[in-house]
């Protein structure tokens, strides 16, 4: 696969999240000619435990 091509060739480029995000966004961009939005909400990432701890924390309901 080409990204995992890319993260071996530059370890230190890729392991920092904003840099990984803004390549794999460019890249998407190249290959399918649009922007794309990657951080959106979606139901298939949803983890119930984590959800209590953050309504804890910002007193969300």
């Amino acid at each position: 696969m080409e990204c995992i091509d890319l993260y071996n060739k530059d370890v230190d480029r890729y392991k920092h999240g904003k840099l990984a995000l803004k390549a794999l966004k460019n890249n998407i961009q190249k290959e399918i000619g649009e922007n794309i939005n990657l951080i959106k909400l979606s139901e298939f990432v949803f983890d119930e435990e984590l959800s209590e701890v953050a309504r804890e924390i910002w007193s969300l309901k």
